[in-house]
């Protein structure tokens, strides 16, 4: 695992990448606010075949409607009979 200009790679060398290679890349990039990341697969004959690139694109909301149902959704929670 290596972090250099904003983007995180990882060299791995598996027969196949599964999902949970794919869910470890995609934490990693949401947990240190990365926005790209690289899997490279060194148990390929091409190495062009084994380089997955990935784009953590979070979801926010910046309407002042949203902010005020998140907190109305945070107080009813813990305060059930409000």
């Amino acid at each position: 695992m290596k972090f250099t200009a904003n983007i995180f790679w990882w060299n791995t060398a598996i027969e196949q990448i599964a999902p949970i290679h794919e869910a470890v890349v995609l934490t990693y990039l949401k947990l240190f606010g990365i926005a790209v990341g690289l899997m490279i697969n060194f148990h390929i004959a091409i190495l062009k075949d084994g380089i997955r690139r990935y784009i953590w694109k979070e979801k926010k909301e910046f309407t002042a409607a949203a902010a005020e149902a998140r907190r109305d959704h945070g107080k009813a929670e813990k305060n059930p009979d409000a």
